[in-house]
């Protein structure tokens, strides 16, 4: 909170700028913070793939509202998924008891009067359905389509290297990092190669941005 205090819009991303040692514009939302940054490094082109959008909106949209869901398919579940913050000693003791009494509620309501409703209008869920079997199956649904042909050269979407699909899934799925349903997939999914890879990309790519700044 205090890095964004200067800040009118109170929710991240958001991608600022110092400019001589003042706070500069700033840059709001992660499709608009991409769509900005993707042509200043050469992957402009990627933003008008269809290939690529399609498993950029997967990830925002069906992605999301199934790990939503699977965090909280009880008011139980929901109060237990912030217990990883509790590793995080940057977070104030009274922000995460705030999160735990105020956050699990809301989130466990979210996801049964709103996420829920949206996956099965949009087919993606049945009533009945084991909503863990089918985060597998969507995740699965993602290694064998959206990494078909992915080898140890080419390991990812965008083949020797992540392009924006890479990132977007990568993206969502470090949200719930050390949570358990995160842990479950790298189990019983096949999803964990390609994280591994992502992995290591990433911070590559973090430390050539650190080197160069």
């Amino acid at each position: 909170k205090k890095e964004i205090k200067y800040s009118d819009y109170k929710k991240v991303p958001q991608l600022r700028f110092n400019v001589m040692g003042h706070h500069g514009p700033y840059l709001v939302d992660s499709d608009l913070i991409v769509e900005k940054l993707a042509p200043l490094v050469g992957a402009g082109d990627q933003l008008k793939d269809p290939k690529i959008n399609e498993w950029r909106g997967w990830a925002r949209e069906s992605l999301v509202r199934h790990l939503v869901l699977n965090i909280n398919t009880s008011l139980t579940e929901a109060w237990k998924g912030y217990d990883y913050i509790d590793a995080f000693d940057t977070i104030p003791y009274g922000n995460k008891l705030f999160l735990k009494v105020m956050g699990a509620p809301v989130m466990w309501l979210v996801a049964k009067y709103k996420t829920r409703p949206a996956l099965l209008k949009s087919g993606e869920l049945s009533e009945g359905d084991d909503v863990r079997q089918v985060l597998h199956r969507q995740v699965e649904r993602f290694v064998t389509e959206g990494l078909a042909g992915a080898s140890d050269a080419k390991p990812f979407h965008g083949g020797a290297k992540p392009d924006l699909a890479d990132l977007d899934v990568y993206g969502v799925f470090q949200s719930v990092r050390g949570h358990r349903v995160y842990d479950d997939l790298l189990r019983s999914t096949k999803i964990g190669a390609w994280m591994k890879q992502m992995d290591a990309a990433t911070k590559k790519s973090e430390y050539q941005l650190q080197t160069v700044a």
